[in-house]
């Protein structure tokens, strides 16, 4: 059977939505392992993160993916943490 272009292109979206969806819940994941290693919950994550706490909860709640600012935050309230193992 002979594939068209179109059946590529859509398998081509549906792998790029489907990774990133699988990116956002590891972050999501890290970010719940940052907070239980500090003993947080998500207002005092956001306090020491420099966010809004609305935006820590959309994340956790799948609402939202962290942005890149959200994750430079991230990374600069916890400079041990290694970006690769972060995403």
């Amino acid at each position: 059977m002979k594939r068209c272009k179109k059946d590529s292109n859509q398998l081509f979206i549906f792998v790029k939505i489907f990774n990133a969806y699988i990116q956002s819940i590891y972050m999501k994941n890290r970010i719940r392992e940052l907070m239980e290693m500090d003993g947080l919950n998500a207002t005092e994550f956001s306090k020491k993160v420099k966010i809004n706490t609305s935006v820590v909860s959309n994340i956790l709640n799948d609402k939202n993916q962290p942005s890149f600012e959200v994750i430079r935050k991230i990374i600069a309230a916890y400079p041990e943490v290694d970006v690769a193992w972060l995403m």
